[in-house]
């Protein structure tokens, strides 16, 4: 019934744009992108046959799931109990898991299959079609987690197995509470930091997100006495040890912090500060800081003025304006996508492709230096370094060297002529133009009453 074919490793993710244009299912599927996590406490209830997820099996899950860009940025702890919320569910042989089409409450969940074997099911044309197989350790439904859309294939077990498995409501609720935990621990830690009391509540926010994280295994030394020093930080995990000169001075641990007057100036190191276990920082150097607020000195000096205390300014909703302005603008002059090429049709791909530093953007040779260096900017992956979100805002995009000559005030006082002026005649013409591009697309043959009746036959007993 078809060969087996690799490119359809997660079956939800890998046929998501394919589903949103299908018309062979009757009717047209929407995908649409949840809200972000459940409040309160969890409610979830075992479905018959399912037991909770077996401690000796925790490593074997979270091994599963390491790879998967949903799990790939997740902590420790928050990885530990997603997976302590997991049930197992065994599968009879021929028992079907997921049916492709399902959706609402039944695509909802992601697998890890935990033994036996299953077969991944593609209906083209009214025929099933196997395109792939998936067996001990092997993970599908990642999509569900993130979007209401309906299930991309039909999985059958094709022995006797059993599968753990993960509800989106408990995905979310852990996620969300990380994130929500963590960035309030960095707004507490960033209001014990006598240094950074002049901050307005605003720009403490501002910062939050410009934090990095960084680890240390025990012994390694994250300052040394007398280098220079521009990074300041928090210690997020573990235990470290001061020492000034060969004397021990102080203990750090969780929620302490060292290095602040880096944010200031250059100046040597007072001392050095050494793991005594493994070491987890959130660091922040003075670059960073600079850019997203300007200089420290100068933001002590102007909290003095109360017209600026009361001012106030910074949002935080704006950091994807620009992004979205990068993507726009290099849609506009290459006539493609970013994140798309080598071509991809998997959204899960571009979402990697889209979060990962080290997956660079390819500009084509007919691109100007200006055009490269602005777009590259605008996609900065990280919000509080991308153009726009700087000291300097919308300023920073208007006098780049790409926009030079453009006149803004006469496009702000709509004195400006536009680089084309409809006619009349374009609009009729444009509709011509897509009736006769309509009436020559490829039409699916329609099968005939005995094909189906051939069909229908011979998968009787499937």
């Amino acid at each position: 019934m078809g060969a087996d074919s690799s490119k359809y490793g997660d079956v939800d993710g890998g046929q998501v744009a394919y589903i949103a244009q299908r018309t062979q299912v009757g009717r047209a599927k929407a995908i649409t992108a949840n809200k972000a996590g459940p409040q309160g406490k969890l409610d979830i209830k075992l479905p018959p046959k399912a037991s909770r997820a077996d401690a000796n099996d925790y490593d074997f899950i979270k091994s599963s799931l390491v790879n998967l860009l949903l799990f790939s940025r997740l902590d420790r702890v928050t990885a530990q109990r997603i997976v302590a919320e997991m049930y197992m569910l065994p599968v009879s042989a021929g028992e079907i898991l997921i049916q492709q089409g399902d959706s609402g409450d039944a695509a909802t969940k992601l697998f890890v299959v935990r033994s036996g074997k299953f077969e991944v099911l593609e209906r083209r044309k009214d025929v099933m079609f196997k395109v792939n197989t998936k067996e001990r350790g092997d993970v599908f439904g990642e999509i569900s987690l993130m979007y209401d859309c309906p299930r991309s294939a039909t999985v059958a077990a094709t022995t006797d197995a059993s599968v753990y498995v993960l509800e989106r409501d408990v995905f979310r609720h852990f996620v969300q509470a990380s994130v929500e935990d963590e960035k309030g621990q960095i707004q507490l830690f960033l209001n014990s930091v006598p240094l950074l009391a002049s901050l307005r509540p605003n720009e403490k926010m501002l910062l939050v997100d410009a934090f990095q994280e960084e680890a240390y295994a025990a012994g390694a030394r994250a300052i040394v006495e007398g280098d220079l020093g521009d990074k300041f930080y928090i210690i997020k995990e573990g235990e470290a040890q001061v020492i000034a000169g060969d004397k021990e001075v102080n203990r750090l641990f969780r929620s302490d912090f060292f290095g602040e007057q880096a944010l200031l100036q250059d100046e040597p190191r007072r001392a050095t500060v050494r793991a005594l276990t493994q070491l987890t920082c959130l660091t922040l150097d003075r670059r960073t800081f600079v850019a997203v607020l300007g200089p420290l000195q100068d933001i002590m000096a102007k909290e003095k003025s109360p017209e600026v205390c009361v001012a106030g300014w910074g949002r935080v909703g704006g950091m994807g304006d620009g992004w979205t302005l990068g993507v726009l603008m290099y849609v506009l002059l290459t006539a493609r996508q970013p994140f798309t090429s080598p071509k991809t049709q998997d959204p899960m791909e571009v979402m990697r492709r889209i979060v990962d530093d080290r997956w660079p953007i390819k500009y084509p040779p007919y691109m100007t230096d200006e055009a490269r260096d602005l777009i590259s900017r605008l996609l900065e992956r990280k919000p509080v370094k991308r153009i726009g979100m700087l000291q300097g805002k919308a300023r920073d995009i208007k006098t780049h060297p790409w926009f030079a000559g453009f006149d803004w005030e006469s496009l702000t006082a709509r004195r400006m002529d536009p680089p084309r002026k409809p006619k009349e005649t374009d609009s009729a013409k444009r509709k011509t133009e897509l009736a006769e591009a309509h009436s020559k697309e490829p039409r699916e043959p329609t099968a005939t009453p005995a094909e189906f009746a051939e069909w229908d036959r011979v998968f009787k007993d499937f």
